[in-house]
This record gives C-alpha cells, structure tokens and sequence, in this order.
C-alpha cells in the first residue's frame, strides 16, 4: 500500500514497502533551483525507508523542463538523487513520459547516462505498464 511521504504543486513522493516500491511525480516548471534543493531533501527521506533491491517509478507526464541557467542546476540535483539511489541499491527504474515530449526524454535519459544506471531504466508512456516491467 502506498504511503505519501511528501507532496506539493512541483513535486510528490510515496512509497510502498511492502513492493519496496518509490513512487515520485514530477510536477510544472522549476524556474527556481531552490525548488531542486528541497527535491533532494525529500527523495532521500523517501529512499531511507525503502530496502536494498528497491524499484522506482518516476512520473513525469506533468513536468516542464526549466530553462537555463536553472536546468543545468537541476539536472545535477537529479544526477546526485539518482547515485544516491544506487548507493542504497536501486534494483531498477521505470519512467513514465509523454512520448512526444523529446526533451523531457532525452534530459531523463542525459541524467540517467551521467549515473550509470542508464541500462537498469526504461522509459513508458503507459504506466501499467511501466509497473508490470517493476514488478518483474
């Protein structure tokens, strides 16, 4: 059962022990790397409950991409997330993503490349589908 341990307007995190499951959506425009800072701080308060061999579901459907110089800022917040991830064991990850938004596509997959974590994530437009890949 899902659990939310935190959520606003640009962003929320659940989790769901008993799959060992987080589930993250990604909200708006950041036109603030405040914004980013306080992402980081959430993600490894939802990561810090889950087990070694955890999943992740990121839901970006509803996420803008910001513009610069705070997307670069950003793009590092969500690279130093995503190692932070694997230092706790992220088994896998499943992105859910409009599949005509090729930016979003491709900085998802640019921050995955920078963690070399690129080959355990896909990206879904469907996310039963998306859990079902989990879920394997």
């Amino acid at each position: 059962m899902k659990e939310l341990v935190y959520g606003d307007e640009f962003y929320e995190f659940s989790v769901d022990t008993s799959k060992n499951r987080l589930y993250e959506a990604l909200r708006g425009e950041w036109e603030d790397a405040s914004i980013a800072r306080r992402y980081l701080k959430h993600n490894k308060e939802s990561l810090d409950r889950l087990q070694p061999g955890f999943t992740s579901l990121v839901d970006l459907r509803e996420s803008k991409m910001p513009s610069e110089p705070v997307l670069q800022e950003v793009l590092e917040i969500f690279v130093e997330a995503t190692k932070y991830a694997e230092e706790l064991g992220m088994r896998k990850q499943a992105q859910i993503v409009k599949m005509e938004k090729k930016g979003q596509r491709t900085a998802a997959r640019e921050v995955m490349k920078d963690s070399d974590f690129d080959q355990k994530m896909i990206q879904f437009d469907d996310p039963v589908e998306a859990e079902k890949w989990l879920d394997m």
